[in-house]
């Protein structure tokens, strides 16, 4: 299968919007991705849009969907947060640079994160005219090791007000359907458990999400929605950290470090893919 049929919209330039939050020794993170209507070079190879029903190749574009959730731990000599990414494979950010402005994301196949590597990402902290700036270069990779991608992004981070209203200028310019407005990509397994019913794995949403999708599909509400479960830390007492264990971040691990670059990372992200 080549690229535009796994996907059929341009990956050399796209917008992407992400919200992050930080809560005790937790970061989360939501990222929604839009992409412009493919080319006409392209529709002229292969004119099937991807994951659209009515969408027209070369005139409708679409989204994709991404979540991660990490958390720091004590034992962590170097203030790295990690957890699970999609369901699948495993992540681990670290901080690095002589002025901490640099973030190390690494992704690695499998639940337990020791299959191959799947992508890495530098990111540097920076402003610009006093405004933050996140500069991220991303390296993708095959299970085999060969490369699969490289890409650029640039990020800078807006008010909330100024990041809603270029979200929806960005779906009505790149001629999004309504029907298109949905959970796609990864965020198809958004708060999605999996279990065996009659040995078969069998996708069991969580139903209070599920009935949001169901009422906002159809509407950029829903992906506001979506970006805002970044501040939604439902388990809260389970993540509370006493004062001993939070003096062990600041002398030990370094995870708080980390934690203050990432804080209200509330980004309008602009993203170049090579």
């Amino acid at each position: 299968m080549n690229d535009q049929e796994y996907w059929n919209f341009p990956y050399d330039h796209y917008k992407g919007f992400i919200v992050g939050q930080v809560q005790n020794n937790h970061y989360q993170q939501r990222n929604i991705f839009f992409y412009p209507p493919q080319t006409q070079e392209k529709c002229e190879i292969f004119v099937e849009t991807t994951d659209s029903e009515n969408g027209v190749c070369g005139v409708n574009g679409n989204i994709k969907m991404f979540f991660a959730d990490q958390q720091g731990s004590c034992e962590s000599q170097s203030g790295t947060i990690e957890g699970v990414f999609a369901g699948s494979q495993y992540t681990w950010s670290s901080l690095h640079g002589q002025q901490d402005d640099s973030v190390l994301y690494e992704v690695y196949d499998n639940i337990a994160g020791d299959g191959p590597v799947s992508q890495k990402q530098l990111t540097t902290l920076h402003t610009v005219n006093g405004v933050d700036h996140r500069t991220r270069t991303a390296q993708g990779f095959n299970p085999d090791g060969t490369n699969s991608y490289a890409s650029f992004y640039r990020e800078r981070k807006v008010s909330k007000e100024e990041f809603y209203k270029e979200m929806n200028r960005v779906i009505e310019d790149y001629a999004i359907l309504d029907e298109d407005l949905k959970m796609n990509g990864p965020g198809k397994y958004f708060k999605v458990d999996m279990e065996f019913v009659d040995g078969k794995m069998v996708p069991k949403p969580d139903p209070e999400w599920a009935k949001t999708v169901q009422e906002l599909i159809g509407s950029a509400q829903l992906f506001e929605a979506f970006l805002e479960t970044a501040h939604d830390f439902p388990d809260v007492e389970d993540r509370q950290i006493d004062t001993h264990t939070h003096q062990l971040y600041e002398q030990v691990s370094g995870a708080s470090t980390l934690f203050s670059k990432l804080l209200g990372a509330t980004i309008l992200l602009v993203s170049l893919v090579l």
